[in-house]
């Protein structure tokens, strides 16, 4: 029995001293935390729920969920920093409660250090709500590391959001255009959500925005996230008295890139259409030209030159002879006028002949007239 206590008392012991550790470590990880942009706002307004994480651990994955009373909120949209990296947080704005899933790049082998705000979500009170107070409530859940592991760092918050008597000044835009691309729909002072499509090389968008008179306009931001992805954009109006806002949401679409091969192989037949062009204007090249070519080659390098009918030059032949060569294998030309080729010292033997009788008329000549005078 004394031995079974003893074996007892040590297990005991072991999971004591890997239990509390353990639990120190979760207690000790990073928490999530939930705060308004504004505790009060006015109809037209635009409310920011920020979500924010301490400094810590490495969290890997989590989810997200924000419920509101839909007959004075509008959801806007989120916006995440640069923390998150694309397609990681993917949100459906359409549930109820709105929910979000974060799970980090797989690739990296490791979850990325987050801290501060890691996401903010955008809400509009809407027009002609009556003054008090409505409450927001956000939720995070299903915590975990990237081996999959729960961190217990589950939490709610209840927020409450003061409505406030309609503002008499106007927070509105009358002018929105960006710098790429078209908004879809057309800009419309009363429509607030817009997409704009632009190519994968354009890497920031600004916006051209006229706001009624004394308002100001501010621009969440101008730099895009990677090609493939969506960018939220938001165009915030502040009325002249500084008591109303509205915000404007652009999503902005940049392509994806195509394949490196594809471009690639694009590129190679467009210079070879052109290549085919310049080189070879309607006709092939003659056998005769190759075989200059050939010879013109084999002459730089030293080489022997091979021609169709299988002969080989000699190897290690002057410039001079592959000219030779080369003159003896190119065709004469019947598009044009006849022309006299000469190769090297040598002359054709009909122009041997026609020099050769007129060397003997004029020969003749020159003495017929040398026997004339000596007559006389």
């Amino acid at each position: 029995m004394k031995r079974l206590r003893l074996i007892a008392s040590l297990l005991l012991a072991v999971w004591a001293a890997w239990a509390v550790p353990a639990r120190s470590a979760c207690a000790a990880a990073p928490a999530f935390s939930f705060q308004l942009g504004s505790r009060s706002a006015s109809a037209e307004d635009v409310v920011a729920l920020n979500v924010q994480v301490s400094p810590g651990a490495a969290i890997a994955g989590f989810r997200l969920r924000v419920s509101f009373d839909a007959s004075v909120l509008h959801f806007v949209g989120t916006s995440a920093s640069q923390q998150i990296e694309p397609e990681t947080l993917q949100t459906n704005p359409d549930s109820d409660p709105v929910c979000s899933v974060y799970v980090c790049n797989v690739n990296r082998g490791f979850a990325p250090q987050l801290s501060g705000t890691v996401v903010t979500y955008l809400f509009q009170v809407k027009k002609g709500v009556s003054p008090g107070t409505t409450n927001l409530c956000a939720c995070v859940d299903e915590t975990c590391d990237y081996s999959a592991k729960d961190l217990y760092l589950d939490t709610y918050s209840t927020l409450a959001l003061n409505i406030l008597q309609p503002s008499s000044g106007k927070a509105c835009l009358t002018g929105l255009e960006p710098s790429q691309g078209e908004l879809e729909p057309a800009f419309s002072p009363d429509v607030y959500s817009y997409r704009l499509r632009v190519g994968s090389a354009v890497s920031s968008v600004t916006f051209q925005a006229n706001a009624a008179e004394g308002a100001g306009v501010k621009v969440s931001r101008k730099s895009l996230l990677a090609a493939g992805s969506d960018t939220l954009v938001t165009v915030t109006v502040t009325s002249a008295d500084k008591k109303s806002q509205t915000a404007y949401c652009v999503t902005v679409s940049r392509a994806a890139k195509e394949s490196a091969s594809r471009t690639v192989s694009e590129k190679n037949s467009s210079s070879k259409k052109v290549a085919d062009k310049t080189l070879l204007p309607g006709k092939s090249r003659s056998s005769g030209a190759n075989a200059a070519e050939r010879a013109l080659a084999a002459a730089r390098k030293g080489t022997k030159a091979t021609s169709k009918t299988g002969k080989t030059t000699v190897s290690g032949i002057s410039a001079q002879q592959a000219m030779g060569q080369a003159a003896a294998a190119a065709p004469l030309s019947t598009s044009g006028p006849a022309s006299l080729t000469v190769v090297r010292s040598q002359m054709p033997s009909y122009m041997v002949g026609m020099l050769a009788t007129g060397f003997c008329i004029v020969t003749g000549i020159l003495l017929s007239v040398w026997f004339n005078l000596k007559k006389k």
